[in-house]
C-alpha cells in the first residue's frame, strides 16, 4: 500500500479534490505533530537510545522483539482501542480509507522507536547494518496492522497476513468496541478503599494514577520510564570512582538527572489533563489547596520512588563498596528529589491558565538552577537543603491562590 506522508515537520496541504482520507490523514496529523515534535520525547528518545547501546548483556535479538512488541501493540491501539475510531469510520473515507489513515499515523509513531533501534544497532553491530534496519523498518507500518489483525483474529484467518481486507477491519473493531468494559474500574476501586487519605485528597489521587495507567498522560508516562536510566549513569559512575570524597556529589548528579524526568512528568502535562477530566473540582470548597496538596501526594510518591532506587543503586553498585554510605546519602538525595518535584508543580499551578501552562520554556531553564542550588546545599547538610520549602511558600499560596481563579469550562 503506497502512501505519502507529511514530513515529521509539517502538515502536507490537501486541496478541496484530495480524497477524503487524506484530509482525515492531515487532521490526524495536526493532532499527533504536538506529540512528536516534543523536544522531551526526543531527548527522552536518545537516551534510551544510548542506555539500550551500552546493555551488552541484553541479546539484540531480544531487543529486536521488544520492538516487534511494543510496534504491535501500536498497530492494535490505533485500530482497534483508539476512542476515534468510530468517529473514522463514520465518515467516507471509502472501503480502507480508515485503513491508510492508521498506516499514515502508525508510520509517524514508529520514527522514536526507529531512532532507538538505530542508535542501538549502531553501536552494537555497526552503522551499515543500523541504516538497512532503518530502511527495511520504513515499510513495516502496513505489515504491522495486518498482523494485528491477524491476532485479533486469533489466527483463524491466514489472509490477514497478506491482505489487509476492509470486512475483516470492520468486525473486529465492532468485537472490540463491543467488549464489556467492566474491568476498567477495578484499579479505581482498589484504590479507593486501599489509600488512608481524607474523601477528597484520596479522590484526586486515585484518578491521576488511574489516569496515568490508562494511557491518557502519554508524556508523563513516557519521562516516567525514562527516569530509570539515572541509575544506569550512576552504576557506570560508581564503577570507575576511586574517591569516596566524590560519592555524595557523583550520586546527587544522577539523583538530579533522573528527578528532572520524574518532576517533569508530574507537571505541566498531567496538570492540563486534571483540568480537562475534572472541571467541577475548581467549584468545591478550598480548591487550590485541595488540588496543591493532592498533586504534591502524587508527585512525591514519585519523587521518593526514584529516590530510594538511586540509594539502592548505590547499595548494590560497584559490588557493595559503597554500601555503608547511604544512610548518610538517604536524606541528601530524598530532599533533591523532594523539592524538584515539589517546585514543578508549584510553577505548574502557579502559571497556569486551565487551558495553557505559560512559561514552560522558563520552567525548564528554572529546574536546573533549583536543582543545582539544593544540591549543593544538600552536599553541606539535608537541614540547608530542607530551607528550600520554607523558601517557596510564597510560591504555594499563589499556587494555590490562581487554581481557584481559573475560570471553568466544560
Amino acid at each position: 500500500m503506497m502512501m505519502h506522508d507529511p514530513p515529521l515537520g509539517q502538515s502536507p496541504p490537501s486541496s478541496p479534490a484530495s480524497p477524503a482520507w487524506e484530509v482525515a490523514r492531515d487532521l490526524r496529523w495536526s493532532i499527533a505533530r504536538g506529540l512528536l515534535l516534543d523536544p522531551i520525547l526526543w531527548v527522552g528518545t536518545l537516551a534510551v537510545g544510548w542506555a539500550l547501546g551500552k546493555m551488552n548483556g541484553l541479546p539484540l535479538w531480544g531487543q529486536a522483539v521488544g520492538f516487534l512488541a511494543v510496534a504491535t501493540y501500536l498497530a492494535d491501539s490505533l485500530l482497534f482501542r483508539s476512542t476515534d475510531t468510530e468517529l473514522l469510520r463514520t465518515q467516507p473515507l471509502g472501503a480502507d480509507g480508515v485503513l491508510k489513515v492508521r498506516q499514515a499515523e502508525l508510520r509517524w509513531l514508529l520514527q522514536p522507536l526507529r531512532v532507538i533501534l538505530l542508535l542501538v544497532l549502531g553501536a552494537r553491530v555497526g552503522w551499515t547494518i543500523a541504516a538497512a534496519a532503518w530502511l527495511v523498518t520504513h515499510l513495516l507500518p502496513g505489515p504491522l496492522l495486518r498482523l494485528s489483525i491477524f491476532l485479533r483474529l486469533r489466527g483463524r484467518s491466514l489472509s490477514a497476513l497478506l491482505v489487509l481486507r476492509p470486512e475483516d477491519f470492520e468486525l473486529l473493531s465492532s468485537e472490540a468496541v463491543a467488549a464489556s468494559p467492566k474491568t476498567r474500574g477495578r484499579l479505581w476501586a482498589f484504590l479507593q478503599r486501599a489509600l488512608p487519605l481524607p474523601s477528597g485528597l484520596r479522590s484526586r489521587l486515585v484518578r491521576d494514577v488511574v489516569l496515568l495507567t490508562r494511557g491518557r498522560d502519554l508524556r508523563g508516562a513516557f519521562l516516567l520510564l525514562l527516569s530509570p536510566l539515572s541509575y544506569l549513569l550512576l552504576r557506570d559512575e560508581l564503577e570507575v570512582l576511586k574517591r569516596p570524597e566524590l560519592l555524595s556529589w557523583r550520586t546527587l548528579t544522577c539523583a538530579a538527572l533522573g528527578g528532572a524526568a520524574v518532576a517533569y512528568a508530574v507537571g505541566p502535562g498531567v496538570h492540563l489533563l486534571r483540568n480537562r477530566v475534572l472541571p467541577w473540582e475548581r467549584l468545591t470548597p478550598r480548591a487550590g489547596s485541595q488540588a496543591l496538596r493532592a498533586a504534591l501526594i502524587y508527585a512525591f510518591g514519585f519523587a521518593l520512588l526514584h529516590g530510594l532506587g538511586t540509594l539502592a543503586t548505590v547499595h548494590f553498585g560497584a559490588g557493595g563498596r559503597f554500601a555503608s554510605h547511604v544512610p548518610n546519602l538517604a536524606g541528601q538525595v530524598l530532599v533533591l528529589e523532594l523539592a524538584m518535584a515539589h517546585f514543578v508543580v508549584l510553577f505548574t499551578m502557579g502559571a497556569s491558565s486551565g487551558k495553557k501552562v505559560h512559561g514552560e520554556g522558563t520552567l525548564v531553564l528554572a529546574l536546573p538552577i533549583v536543582a543545582v542550588g539544593v544540591a549543593v546545599a544538600a552536599w553541606f547538610s539535608p537541614g540547608w537543603a530542607a530551607l528550600y520549602f520554607l523558601g517557596t511558600t510564597g510560591m504555594a499560596t499563589q499556587a494555590s491562590a490562581r487554581y481557584e481563579q481559573i475560570e471553568v469550562s466544560w
